[in-house]
């Protein structure tokens, strides 16, 4: 799970102790995890009303792009796909449907 991504006041606090680079970036409230061998990205869970869940993102969307940068051979935990409240990123997802576009805007952290 990214650090970005913990909503528990608790782990908030560890959060700015401990990563003081993750202070002011927003938030999908997506819960990503790595795919095979650590390459690639998943969906885990998008929270219910969060952006992403809002966006249309579900379980198990494998997201192949995020801002055309090509994500699918990228090792897991050297992704950066942090960034400040209010920025949107548009990520490429792949599900059994076919492939969509979802624009999903960052929120502020709670706290």
């Amino acid at each position: 799970m990214f650090g970005d991504e913990i909503n528990h006041r608790g782990h908030l606090r560890l959060l700015r102790r401990h990563m003081p680079a993750q202070q002011g970036l927003g938030m999908t409230r997506a819960q990503l995890e790595p795919m095979r061998d650590g390459l690639g990205v998943r969906s885990r869970q998008a929270f219910e009303g969060s952006p992403a869940h809002q966006a249309g993102m579900q379980a198990g969307d494998e997201i192949i792009a995020v801002d055309e940068m090509n994500v699918q051979n990228a090792l897991f935990h050297e992704l950066r796909l942090s960034a400040a409240p209010g920025v949107s990123s548009t990520f490429r997802v792949q599900r059994a449907d076919g492939t969509h576009d979802l624009t999903i805007t960052r929120v502020a952290r709670p706290g």
